[in-house]
């Protein structure tokens, strides 16, 4: 019975012994588990940081996508709106120099500037017209009549602003100034630009306006019928454009190197 009890005994013991091994085995393996897991977590965080970062990197990409898509879309409409000038100025140019400026389109597109009037004037020596290119610029703006035509019409009418009725009544256009008594029956105005703006107003609405008591058609022949009783004035109109535009540009081939 004793050595019954001693095997059993030492059985248990082994066993004991056996399970308490396996304990520290799992414990070990739990512990390593663990390790693994806290490296993996670390991995994973570190994966989940950079697909943050990414995200961020992505969202300022489309940012800036949608910054430079804009910047590009700007500088296209500059650049359409540049060659839309520079054609302007081209045909303008190219009617008044070869001789078929009474042709033109009055209602039209000049392409040119203040600052290109104001040379204009310089290269002329024509001290009266100095301060005008403003006027005349806003005016095409306003009505849509081509400015270079404008200021012609208005050096041809008051002898390069120095006229009487220009001088006294700032009336460059010789506007209602009829034969019988011109200085008695020209309208008077508060300023030059005042008076460019009337002008401009009037010719668009009664000599190009199809309703318009005075239309002939759409070019300085179509207006000189009724503007003027001098049968020539649409081709001196257009001589003094030429003088204009050629002031202005000096010559065709600088004109081209600016553009």
């Amino acid at each position: 019975m004793s050595r019954y009890l001693f095997i059993v005994f030492s059985f248990m013991m082994v066993m004991g012994g056996i399970a308490v091994y396996k304990v520290f085995d799992l414990n070990s393996e739990l512990k390593e588990l663990e390790a693994i897991n806290r490296v993996k977590e670390e991995e994973l965080q570190k994966v989940k940081s950079e697909l943050d970062e990414t995200r961020d990197s992505l969202a300022e990409l489309e940012e800036s996508k949608e910054y430079l898509t804009r910047v590009n879309n700007d500088l296209e409409d500059q650049v359409f709106l540049l060659e839309e000038v520079i054609n302007s100025r081209r045909l303008t140019y190219n009617y008044m120099t070869n001789g078929e400026g009474t042709t033109m389109e009055v209602e039209s597109k000049s392409g040119f500037t203040s600052d290109m009037f104001e040379e204009a004037w310089k290269e002329l020596g024509a001290d009266g017209m100095i301060g005008t290119g403003d006027m005349f610029i806003k005016a095409e703006k306003e009505t849509g009549i081509n400015s270079v035509v404008l200021a012609s019409i208005a050096i041809l009418e008051s002898g390069w602003n120095r006229s009487k009725i220009a001088v006294d009544k700032n009336n460059m256009y010789g506007f209602g100034a009829y034969d019988r008594n011109p200085y008695y029956y020209a309208r008077s105005f508060n300023s030059r630009e005042e008076g460019t703006l009337r002008v401009a107003q009037f010719i668009k609405e009664e000599y190009l306006s199809p309703t318009g008591r005075y239309y002939n058609g759409g070019d300085l022949r179509a207006i000189g019928k009724r503007y003027a009783t001098d049968p020539h004035w649409d081709k001196k109109v257009s001589r003094v454009g030429k003088m204009v535009v050629e002031a202005a540009v000096l010559e065709e081939e600088k004109f081209k190197q600016s553009i």
